[in-house]
């Protein structure tokens, strides 16, 4: 292939748009539907175009979604499990108090009817 026929890959029409702003020639990454599936395409300006205006390159790096976003999988899974685990334990923790922790009103006015009051000047 000759680079004289400027050939233009689907990556490139799709962050075709995001090119047009100023910031987006620097930097950033677009998520992409393509024929093969959603594909995150990267993409950077090289800056090189104002000093050599021949070299207005642009560099394009094209994953699949599910394979760029593979190591972050077992993180997902890790948060849910601790998720769950901690309203496990949340719920446990609250039916062990609502058992054994319950306090009686009617015990405590029978005892307060039972004990005489005792006051300062009475002792006297």
């Amino acid at each position: 292939m000759d680079p004289s026929l400027r050939l233009k890959s689907d990556e490139y029409a799709t962050v075709h748009d995001v090119l047009g702003t100023p910031q987006g020639r620097q930097a950033g990454y677009v998520v992409a539907s393509m024929r093969g599936g959603n594909r995150i395409v990267g993409f950077a300006d090289t800056g090189l175009k104002r000093i050599y205006p021949n070299l207005g390159w642009l560099i394009l790096v094209s994953q699949e979604e599910r394979a760029a976003l593979a190591p972050l999988l077992g993180l997902d899974h890790f948060a849910l499990f601790i998720v769950v685990l901690a309203l496990l334990m949340l719920t446990i923790l609250t039916v062990y108090f609502f058992l054994h922790r319950r306090q009686r009103f009617e015990d405590i006015e029978v005892q307060a009817a039972e004990e005489p009051p005792t006051s300062g000047a009475a002792a006297a």
